[in-house]
């Protein structure tokens, strides 16, 4: 799936915008770095409970934003590329910010039984990720 994004991302900026290689990296750049302090979503799910919960209030909120963003770009017609980019920011902060929570239920709920194999969970979940990512990336060849 993120490969599919990330492709729509790169031909939504040449070929609609008519943007500059130079100019699209550094937008995409600008996109995809909620990805990388992902340590401090981390930090506000366990440190800032809402309503008496850690995580599935900030996965319930996450998801919304992240459905609206992707909803908005989708029927979006203007010319703005820097709404755009500002859009699709705040969508990758959701995601990863998801990401980041459903590692912590993951680790959470593999300490729970460790008898019963929490390395086997996370190399199931991590298998589950690689499989998505190959489909996507598939997907997005035939696509183009």
């Amino acid at each position: 799936m993120k490969a599919m994004v990330t492709l729509a991302i790169a031909v939504l900026f040449k070929n609609t915008y008519k943007l500059e290689p130079g100019t699209s990296a550094v937008l995409t750049s600008t996109i995809l770095f909620p990805w990388s302090i992902k340590i401090v979503y981390g930090l506000i799910s366990d440190n800032y409970p809402i309503f008496g919960a850690k995580r599935k209030p900030y996965l319930i909120a996450m998801s919304f934003i992240s459905a609206f963003s992707i909803s908005f770009i989708t029927f979006y017609q203007g010319s703005n590329y820097h709404l755009v980019t500002a859009i699709l920011t705040i969508q990758n902060t959701a995601d990863a910010f998801n990401s980041c929570v459903i590692e912590a239920i993951l680790v959470q709920q593999s300490r729970k039984y460790p008898e019963v194999g929490s390395a086997e969970l996370t190399s199931f979940a991590w298998s589950v990720l690689s499989v998505g990512g190959i489909i996507g990336s598939v997907a997005a060849a035939i696509i183009t």
